[in-house]
């Protein structure tokens, strides 16, 4: 299961994609089949890229946990807060 990086310097799985697409919390502008990459629009107007990353480039700080039928990701550095 893909995980994206967003050019807001948050991660993705493709089930967070999914869910805030199918909430039309945004809209998908363009994907590129080629290099995964999907553009979209965020609910405030603005324009996100996603760029799929492999696992084992993450940072540290991003952890999958399960979530439903797929994963999401835990930002640990904002549960140390």
């Amino acid at each position: 299961m893909p995980v994206y990086e967003g050019t807001n310097g948050r991660f993705y799985t493709e089930r967070d994609v999914c869910r805030q697409l199918d909430t039309n919390v945004w809209r998908l502008c363009m994907w590129d089949e080629t290099t995964g990459k999907e553009l979209v629009e965020t609910e405030s107007a603005e324009l996100m890229m996603l760029t799929p990353v492999n696992e084992n480039e993450l940072p540290e700080w991003v952890e999958l946990k399960p979530a439903g039928r797929g994963r999401t990701i835990v930002d640990r550095r904002i549960e140390q807060d």
